[in-house]
């Protein structure tokens, strides 16, 4: 009789592991277990290798002697490897370590303490017959392993998840009787996802409305513009979305099955950074997503939850073929990777600092949506960055052996590949594709729209759609939403619309200190820097040349400050010219990487800098020539937007230091003395009060006040955070708001009609769509 199952033990446990062997053995259960005591060996068994090769199920049996053995954490990183079934059974309460974090947290388990009893040991018949092992002469197919009755608890690194429930899909189904066709149509589609395989697939594209939870709806709101929040599996079998309830940052993700439109309602949260960017695993088992911090997976089938590893403010990720998952941490300066079949930690591939200090040949932003290519060929990555001009970045292709980095689109972002041979990517709020040979790198000249009014945000990179292997497509309908208009928000979050001002893509915009007039750029093929006037309605040009962004006012209103870079982004300068734009420019400080000004201190003689993703400081102008001085490193995470309060002892600014955003004040003398302000809900971007008492940031729901009172020792006594209004508004780099003078109200960018859906759309035979959408493209050109 072949093995079908591999006991993992350590010998210290023989006498506790053996009776249960023997039990499993009176079951006909064919095992195998080193009798030998595997921890005295010292030579590890090639038989123990190939044993481990042959089964279909390793049990663990976990206990503090166990987990300390380097033989049975080899015998389970092997199984692992071999996609073998591995359930942990504990003979005691014990500690996962680290170096099995991956393999065993959140595996649903057994404990076997003190010998076990008649209904654990009946589970764990019924749980290995289900995994395909003979079984008191028979196998069954059907039943899953559960959680036997807890007599104590043991301590795993994060609990599983128990507040999963399914919802009810009689009730959460229809936009009339044309979607309940569709969602009919749709379920008989994927109940023949194997039968395909043997007749012939239906040729002509289906386009489908599939509705989410009663209640829920795709929002635009603070946290949901910067993030992907839909995703298909690769075998086009399962979607998951975050949705809400209204627009205020608390966020749930969804499971839906395609086969019986089942949704489960596996987590929620009201982090801005909370639950975002959903991917599949490459065999569709585990659905990943990014929360507040951690990079977390649930099981499909099951929904347990654990932690794969840290992270912090990500951009994206994507599971390959290999079992390794790449992503962009640091609001995508960094792009790195973890291995599932390893304990070790994630690995940085490359940087933006990196490439900068190489010179940056190929100017790039940042790691925005990646895609992994087949078969090991590399992946792909929009080298993306905050919107300042009618250009959406560009999509790179990285050899990962090499780390040769190769251009292959400009002015398109979120790249896909699909299984055509084409490159799928987002411009204009549309989906185009390009023909694309994977080994050559070579990508076709001619452009194709697929799908129209699919919603993106160009400012962060992101986009709302996914596409399986299978050739499934799902979107969510919308517009560019980095698109709005200049709008007054008062403290209850009433909003009064700047109508005299056009609805466009404004980037960092700044409020002159009267409360009177706007410097702003707006994304076109040459940004200028455009001053707004309030009063009358009228815009001026105060720039001619290169491509400008980030204004910010002097104190006196009489100067602005910005960022010039020259047509090819190759360089970067701070540059003052007074506010009429007719005086001579004058270069305050060049830099070969990213650089914006955040504030201008109101004794005229400090400009905040952050030098994205490196250092943030200040320019010291009492100083001839212009000196830099860094207050603070990034080491590692993403700070920025520095301001400094009115009597300009102090300073305030976002950090990622702690996994997702929060907010801090600190002596500008002392950075490293810093205080958390966002005491109650996490959030980013502060800024001070005209008279300095208060604080303000945002948060997933809003806009937050801090109270702040000072004392004669130069201490500071924090308060409460407080939500003001929920009032969403596009966010744009650096601080996306600006404050009246009086305190009373904020100038934001907001949308001219509420961004919102109630479903999400599908497209069948999508592959097809991509090869007709070419043939017609041929056709026409043909004389």
């Amino acid at each position: 009789m072949s093995t079908e199952v591999f006991v993992s033990y350590s010998s210290q446990d023989y006498e506790r592991v053996m009776p249960l062997v023997d039990r499993l053995r009176l079951a006909g259960v064919a095992v195998w277990v080193d009798e030998g005591n595997i921890d005295a060996a010292t030579l590890w068994s090639e038989s123990i290798v190939e044993a481990i090769a042959e089964c279909r199920v390793l049990i663990m049996m976990v206990s503090s002697h166990s987990t300390d053995s380097h033989n049975v954490v080899k015998e389970v990183m092997i199984a692992s490897e071999g996609k073998k079934t591995i359930l942990p059974i504990y003979l005691e309460p014990a500690e996962i370590p680290a170096k099995l974090k991956y393999q065993l947290t959140g595996i649903q388990h057994l404990e076997w303490f003190d010998g076990g009893n008649d209904e654990v040991f009946e589970t764990l018949k019924d749980g290995l017959a289900k995994r395909g092992v003979t079984v008191d002469g028979k196998f069954s197919t059907t039943e899953a392993i559960v959680q036997a009755p807890k007599k104590t608890t043991h301590k795993p690194r994060r609990a599983p998840n128990r507040s999963a429930q399914p919802t009810s899909h009689t009730k959460n189904i229809a936009l009339g009787a044309f979607a309940i066709a569709c969602a009919l149509l749709l379920t008989l589609n994927f109940l023949n996802i194997d039968k395909a395989k043997k007749t012939p697939k239906n040729k002509e594209p289906i386009y489908l409305p599939v509705s989410i939870p009663d209640g829920e709806k795709f929002y635009f709101d603070l946290s949901s513009q910067f993030h992907q929040s839909i995703a298909i599996s690769p075998d086009g079998k399962w979607i998951a979305y975050v949705s809400g309830a209204k627009p205020n940052g608390n966020h749930t993700l969804w499971l839906q099955s395609v086969k019986n439109d089942t949704k489960t309602k596996l987590a929620i949260t009201q982090a801005v950074w909370g639950l975002n960017s959903p991917f599949f695993s490459h065999d569709s088992r585990w659905l990943a997503i990014f929360d507040d911090g951690e990079l977390k997976r649930f099981s499909t089938d099951t929904h347990e939850l654990n932690v794969i590893c840290d992270e912090s403010v990500t951009y994206g990720g994507v599971w390959s073929d290999e079992d390794s998952i790449y992503f962009s941490p640091y609001e995508g300066s960094q792009l790195q990777s973890i291995s599932l079949n390893s304990s070790s930690e994630p690995e940085t591939i490359i940087s933006k600092t990196q490439l900068d200090e190489l010179g940056n040949d190929d100017n790039l932003k940042g790691f925005g949506r990646i895609d992994s290519l087949p078969n090991g060929k590399g992946i792909l990555f929009s080298s993306y960055q905050p919107l300042t001009k009618a250009d959406n970045g560009s999509i790179i292709h990285l050899d990962l052996e090499t780390k040769k980095l190769t251009p292959l689109i400009k002015n398109g972002f979120a790249p896909k590949y699909s299984n055509t041979g084409h490159i799928v990517y987002i411009r204009d709020n549309a989906l185009k594709a390009r023909e694309f040979d994977i080994e050559s790198l070579i990508v076709g000249p001619e452009e194709v729209t697929l799908i129209s009014k699919i919603r993106t945000n160009p400012f962060w990179g992101n986009a709302q759609f996914s596409i399986s292997h299978e050739g499934t497509l799902v979107y969510i309908p919308g517009t560019n939403i980095a698109k709005g208009q200049f709008a007054w928000v008062d403290r209850n979050g009433v909003v009064e619309r700047l109508d005299q001002f056009k609805s466009a893509t404004y980037t960092r915009f700044d409020l002159s200190s009267n409360g009177e007039k706007i410097a702003v750029s707006i994304a076109g093929k040459r940004p200028d820097i455009e001053i707004l006037d309030i009063q009358n309605g009228s815009s001026t040009k105060i720039t001619t040349k290169g491509m400008n962004w980030w204004p910010v006012w002097s104190p006196d209103d009489s100067r602005i400050i910005f960022v010039r870079s020259n047509s090819a982004d190759r360089f970067h300068q701070i540059t003052e010219v007074n506010s009429l734009g007719t005086s001579q420019e004058k270069i305050l400080f060049s830099n070969d990487s990213d650089i914006g000004p955040d504030d201008w201190s109101k004794d005229g003689d400090k400009v905040a800098i952050v030098d994205w993703p490196k250092r943030t400081g200040y320019l010291d102008l009492s100083k001839t020539p212009v000196e830099f001085k860094e207050l603070t490193s990034s080491k590692g995470s993403s700070i920025f937007g520095i301001n400094f309060s009115p009597d300009g002892k102090w300073i305030s600014f976002s950090s990622s230091i702690a996994g997702g955003y929060n907010c801090y004040i600190a002596p500008i003398g002392k950075p490293d003395e810093a205080q958390l302000v966002s005491n109650v809900f996490s959030g980013l971007e502060p800024s001070w009060s005209p008279n300095g008492d208060e604080l303000f940031y945002y948060g997933s729901q809003g806009m937050y006040s801090v109270p702040l009172k000072f004392n004669e020792n130069e201490g500071v006594e924090i308060g409460k955070a407080t939500l003001l209004f929920e009032k969403p508004w596009i966010d744009n780099p650096g601080i996306g708001y600006a404050i009246h003078p009086n305190g009373d109200k904020f100038l934001m960018v907001v949308h001219e009609e509420e961004e919102v859906s109630a479903h999400f759309n599908i497209v069948l035979n999508f592959d097809t769509l991509i090869e007709q959408k070419f043939a017609e493209l041929k056709n026409n050109s043909q004389p």
